[in-house]
């Protein structure tokens, strides 16, 4: 868990398209309920989807974490 670097919470996704075919991104996520869309710089794109798998990795390392904890109680 450790060597996982920056991590954001949320989904890069293509906000649209425009006519030229220039795509357009942004990054939706939850938080305090409600779903929060953030449009990226395209400059950012690649970045943000390296800091959400990051995210992604790390609450899956969390989750194994934590089974391995209960099945030392014997829960």
């Amino acid at each position: 868990m450790s060597r996982i670097g920056t991590m954001v919470k949320g989904k890069v996704t293509v906000s649209r398209t425009a006519k030229s075919g220039r795509q357009y991104y942004s990054l939706q996520a939850r938080r305090g309920g409600r779903n929060v869309t953030r449009y990226l710089a395209a400059d950012k794109v690649s970045a943000v989807r390296e800091a959400t798998e990051n995210y992604r990795r790390f609450m899956e390392l969390v989750e194994e974490y934590v089974e391995a904890s209960s099945r030392r109680l014997n829960l």
